[in-house]
C-alpha cells in the first residue's frame, strides 16, 4: 500500500499473489478508496465470481490489474462500468480461465471492444489475453504501447493502422483463427519488438519492409499468411531477433534461398522446408539453433548450398541416408557444431555434383527473377547468391559464388575415425 505524502490517501494498493480467497462484496471499503490509482488483484482466487461494477468508481484509476495466470479468477461479463475509468493507462484482465477446458472465463459481449476502450484515450498497455471478446477490434488506441489480444474469438478485420503506431511495441493477436488482415508497409521509426499473429488468417504478402523493424526479437508468423512473399531477404536486417516462426511451407512453396545466418535464432530447423523443392541455397549459419542433421533436406534435389555453421547442432550424421542423399550439393559448411563420430562416407559418395567441372560453362549461382504479370510489385532482375565461409579462421565473403565453386567444411566439431 502506498499513500500520498501530503493528504494521506491511499494512492496505490498492490495485494497481488496475497492468498485472498472469494468474491468480492460491493460494499467493501475498496470502492470507498477513490483517490486510489493503483489496484492490483492480480493472482488471487475470487472462485469464477464476476468482477463488481463498482469499480467503476476508481475514476482515478491508472493501473488496473484483474488478471490471474492460473484457473480460478474471475468470470462472466465485464462490467461496462469499467469503461468509465478514462485515464487508465494500463489495464490486465488476462488469463483467467476455466480449470477443465482452459477456456476464457471472462466474456466482453453487452459491451463491444470499443465500448470498454473508447473513453481510455492515454491507455498504453492493454492485455485481454484469452478474454471471450467475439467482436471486431475497431477503437482509438493511439497511446498503446503494447496490445495483447490473444485467443480472444476476435472475427473480422483488424485495422491494419495499429501497425502504423510509432509507439507500439508489444502486439500479441495469436490464436484467433477468423481475425484477418494484411501487413502494411512498416515505418522506420517503430519501435516494435514483439509480433506475434500465429493461428490468425491474415493474408497478402510479407511486405519486404518488415526489415524496417530493427528492435524485433520476437516474430511469429506461423500458421497464417500462407501467401506470403517467397524472399526472406528481410531477415538479416533484424540483428536483434531471437525468436522466427514462420508460415508452414506447404506443398506449392515457391522459395528458392533462405539465408538467416548472424542472427541468434533458437530452436529446430523447420521440418516444412520439406515442401520447398525448388530450394537451392540454405544458410542458417551463426545461430544459435539445436538440432541433430536435417537428413531430410537431402530430398530437395535442387539444393545446392547449405549452411549450418556455428549452431548447436550435434549427434551423428548416421551413414545410410534414407533420402535422395543431396544430389546437387556442392558447398556444405557443417563447422562449429556438435557432430560426433564418423564423417558419413556415404553422402560423400552420393554427392555428383561435386564430381562435376564444367570449367568451359562459368556463370554464377543465382536467380532469376521473372515478372509476374497479375502482380504490380514484383520485376525483372538476376540475384546472384551470396555466402560467408572460414578458411583457417580467416573470414571469406563471398558476394558471388562461381558455379564450379565446390566446398566441404566439418571443421570444428568432434568426428572420429579416417577422412573417407
Amino acid at each position: 500500500m502506498e499513500c500520498d505524502e501530503k493528504t494521506n490517501h491511499v494512492v496505490s494498493l498492490d495485494l497481488s499473489e496475497s492468498c485472498i480467497y472469494g468474491s468480492i462484496n460491493s460494499n467493501i471499503t475498496l470502492f470507498r478508496l477513490v483517490h486510489l490509482q493503483t489496484l492490483n488483484l492480480g493472482s488471487n482466487d475470487f472462485i469464477h465470481s464476476q468482477i463488481p461494477s463498482e469499480i467503476g468508481q476508481l475514476s482515478r484509476l491508472t493501473h488496473l490489474d484483474l488478471s490471474f495466470p492460473g484457473f480460478s479468477g474471475f468470470s462472466a461479463e465485464i462490467p461496462a462500468e469499467i469503461s468509465n475509468l478514462s485515464i487508465l493507462v494500463s489495464l490486465d484482465l488476462s488469463h483467467n480461465l476455466d480449470f477443465i477446458s482452459s477456456d476464457g472465463l471472462l466474456k466482453l459481449r453487452q459491451t463491444s471492444f470499443r465500448g470498454l476502450v473508447q473513453n481510455m484515450t492515454n491507455l498504453k498497455e492493454l492485455d485481454l489475453e484469452c478474454v471471450d471478446i467475439s467482436s471486431t477490434v475497431l477503437a482509438n488506441l493511439s497511446s498503446l504501447e503494447s496490445l495483447h489480444l490473444c485467443g480472444c474469438e476476435l472475427h473480422g478485420e483488424f485495422p491494419a493502422s495499429i501497425f502504423s503506431l510509432l509507439n507500439l511495441k508489444i502486439i500479441n493477436l495469436c490464436e484467433n483463427i477468423n481475425l484477418t488482415c494484411f501487413l502494411p508497409d512498416f515505418h522506420p521509426r517503430s519501435h516494435l519488438e514483439r509480433l506475434r499473429l500465429f493461428s490468425t488468417s491474415f493474408y497478402g504478402k510479407v511486405p519486404p519492409s518488415i526489415g524496417n523493424l530493427t528492435n524485433l526479437v520476437w516474430l511469429d508468423l506461423s500458421d497464417t499468411l500462407h501467401n506470403s512473399t517467397s524472399s526472406l531477404s528481410w531477415i538479416g536486417r533484424l540483428t536483434q531477433l531471437t525468436y522466427l516462426g514462420l508460415a508452414a511451407w506447404r506443398d506449392d512453396c515457391k522459395l528458392r534461398m533462405i539465408s538467416i545466418s548472424y542472427n541468434q535464432l533458437q530452436g529446430q530447423v523447420p521440418k516444412s522446408l520439406a515442401n520447398c523443392s525448388s530450394l537451392q541455397l540454405v544458410d542458417f549459419g551463426n545461430n544459435q539453433i539445436t538440432d541433430t542433421f536435417p537428413s531430410w533436406l537431402g530430398n530437395l534435389v535442387e539444393l545446392r548450398i547449405l549452411i549450418l555453421r556455428s549452431n548447436h547442432f550435434y549427434g551423428v550424421i548416421h551413414q545410410k541416408p534414407k533420402t535422395k542423399g543431396f544430389p546437387s550439393l556442392r558447398i556444405i559448411d557443417l563447422s562449429g557444431n556438435g557432430f560426433i563420430r564418423k564423417l558419413p562416407s556415404l553422402y560423400l559418395d552420393m554427392w555428383e555434383a561435386m564430381k562435376s567441372i564444367q570449367a568451359n560453362h562459368m556463370t554464377y549461382m543465382g536467380e532469376n527473377i521473372r515478372p509476374n504479370f497479375t502482380d504490380v510489385d514484383t520485376y525483372y532482375r538476376e540475384y546472384d547468391y551470396s555466402m560467408t565461409m572460414f578458411n583457417k579462421g580467416v573470414k571469406l565473403e563471398y558476394d558471388k559464388i562461381q558455379d564450379i565453386f565446390l566446398a566441404i567444411d566439418p571443421s570444428n566439431n568432434r568426428f572420429q575415425g579416417k577422412i573417407p
